[in-house]
């Protein structure tokens, strides 16, 4: 008996140098190989700004906005990037969906917690999650997974890409899109403050930083906008005019009428819908 406790300490030692090797090394890494964006102008955001603003199409900018990015998580890479590059203006997607508590559950819902842990690790700490109900369990353990047990030199899994979209909007359903950013079953979901705080963190850095922020709302379909409930379009036009007001940038293009064949699905641009739409903004912003 004493003799397996001593292999099985042996053994579980020999486990423990090797975790603390990978989070030595994996740490390194990330101190070391930090995304460089090379880029005056940053494209920001979730699905929308991903597929609706195409980067080649304007002088020197990039497009890091991902698929169901909420503002907090775009905070946190904000916050990581500038702290030792510095573009000349920043272009952040907002618009109502941005403003509902579905953002908050992003955390806590199974499939889509594992994906948020999978892109924040390296630019949120467990502790930047306490305002929000999680998923404990796959927190800390996408957490230990990426920390100490996969040692790998790229950590920039919260850098997207620009990505076209085809087609589809014969395929979709407004409601469906509806239904997910602003309601929690058949209750309309509420007014997010957790991100309203990460809008004005990421208007306080940016002006800190003396980078140019601007908010820009994107063109989707009528079907999808004739069934966002009231209370957020009204939020919306509120914290918009109170933005105005503080000289701070939006430009609103919801209701901005684009041909159906733009649209990739009721609330996303396709390729074509992108290419005009990427033109339309050179005419409000000098990229």
């Amino acid at each position: 008996m004493k003799q397996f406790l001593w292999r099985l300490l042996r053994f579980l030692g020999v486990v423990a140098i090797l975790f603390v090797c990978i989070f030595c090394y994996n740490t390194y890494q990330m101190r070391k190989r930090k995304p460089k964006l090379n880029a005056e102008t940053w494209l920001v955001g979730d699905s929308q700004v991903m597929v609706g603003i195409n980067p080649a199409l304007l002088h020197n900018t990039v497009n890091i906005a991902q698929q169901a990015e909420p503002l907090v998580v775009t905070y946190y890479k904000l916050k990581s990037l500038l702290a030792y590059q510095q573009p000349r203006q920043i272009v952040l997607g907002f618009s109502p969906h941005h403003l509902s508590d579905f953002n908050d559950l992003k955390f806590k819902l199974p499939k889509m917690a594992k994906s948020m842990f999978d892109k924040t690790y390296p630019i949120m700490s467990p502790q930047d999650f306490s305002p929000f109900e999680t998923d404990e369990k796959a927190l800390w353990w996408t957490y230990f997974q990426h920390w100490c047990i996969i040692p790998k030199a790229n950590h920039h899994s919260y850098i997207g890409q620009y990505e076209t979209r085809p087609k589809q909007l014969q395929l979709s359903n407004p409601r469906y899109a509806v239904e997910r950013h602003f309601y929690r079953g058949k209750e309309q979901a509420g007014i997010s403050k957790n991100m309203l705080e990460a809008l004005e963190n990421i208007i306080q850095l940016t002006a800190a930083k003396q980078v140019t922020l601007i908010l820009v709302a994107l063109p989707v379909h009528k079907a999808y906008a004739s069934q966002i409930p009231a209370k957020f379009i009204t939020t919306f036009q509120t914290k918009a005019q109170e933005l105005m007001h503080r000289k701070i940038i939006l430009l609103d293009y919801r209701d901005f009428q684009f041909e159906d064949n733009a649209f990739s699905d009721h609330d996303h641009l396709n390729y074509e819908g992108a290419t005009l739409f990427t033109k339309l903004l050179t005419q409000k912003i000098l990229f």
